[in-house]
C-alpha cells in the first residue's frame, strides 16, 4: 500500500533521475570535446596558413633588404610553401566545419570528418615527401653558409656542422608530418568505433534540430 501511495503521489521521481527523462540516454560528451579540439587546431592551422601565404608571396617583401631576402630559409621564399599552405588552408577550413557539424551532432559530420580525415592523411604524406625531396636538392655549399661566419672552425667540423643542419631540417620535416598525421587517424579510429557509429546514425541531419553539447 505504502508502495503505490508513493508511486501515485510522486510520479515525476519515478520518470526522471538525475535531470534525465526515464528511458533516455544520458547525452554523451564526447562530441563537444572532439569538436572543439578540432576547431582549436583548424584555428591555428588557418592563421598559420594565412601568415606564411602573406609573407612567402612577399607580401612583407618591403620590409625586408634584398640581403634578408636572399638569405629567406626554403619554407618562406619557394613555391613549395605557397602551394602547401594554400592547400593546408582548404583542408583546415575542412576541418573546421566538419567540427562545427560535430558539435551539433548532426549526422552529416562523420562523413564530413571521414574525408577529411583520409584527405588530410594522404596530403600530409605528399607534403612531408615533397619537403624531403626539396631539401634533398640543396647543396652542401647552400647549408654550409648557415654556418660560414662561424670563427675558428675546421674544414672538417664545418662539414659536421653541415650535416648537423641537413639532418636537422629532415628530422623537423619528418616530425611535423607526424604530427599533421596524428588528429586525422585518431579522428577515424574514434569515429568509427562500433558504439559511436550507432550514436552518430541517430543523430538529425536538419539544422532545424540541432542540439549542442555542453
Amino acid at each position: 500500500m505504502m508502495s503505490n501511495h508513493f508511486d501515485d503521489t510522486h510520479p515525476a521521481m519515478s520518470e526522471v533521475s538525475n535531470g534525465v527523462p526515464s528511458g533516455q540516454p544520458k547525452k554523451t560528451t564526447w562530441p563537444t570535446v572532439v569538436g572543439v579540439i578540432g576547431i582549436i587546431l583548424a584555428s591555428l592551422n588557418i592563421l598559420g596558413s594565412i601568415c606564411l601565404i602573406a609573407f612567402a608571396s612577399n607580401l612583407f617583401a618591403g620590409l625586408l633588404s634584398e640581403t634578408d631576402q636572399a638569405n629567406l630559409p626554403l619554407a618562406a621564399s619557394s613555391s613549395f610553401s605557397v602551394v602547401t599552405s594554400i592547400i593546408g588552408f582548404v583542408v583546415s577550413i575542412w576541418l573546421l566545419f566538419g567540427s562545427i557539424r560535430l558539435i551539433q551532432r548532426q549526422g552529416s559530420s562523420r562523413g564530413i570528418l571521414n574525408t577529411w580525415a583520409i584527405v588530410a592523411i594522404i596530403w600530409a604524406v605528399i607534403a612531408t615527401a615533397w619537403s624531403l625531396y626539396e631539401f634533398s636538392q640543396i647543396s652542401d655549399e647552400e647549408f654550409g653558409e648557415s654556418v660560414a661566419e662561424v670563427d675558428n672552425m675546421s674544414e672538417e667540423q664545418r662539414e659536421t656542422a653541415v650535416q648537423l643542419v641537413k639532418l636537422t631540417a629532415g628530422a623537423s620535416s619528418i616530425c611535423g608530418g607526424v604530427w599533421a598525421i596524428a588528429w586525422p587517424v585518431i579522428v577515424l579510429c574514434f569515429l568509427n568505433g562500433q558504439r559511436r557509429k550507432q550514436e552518430m546514425a541517430t543523430w538529425s541531419n536538419t539544422d532545424d534540430q540541432q542540439q549542442f553539447s555542453i
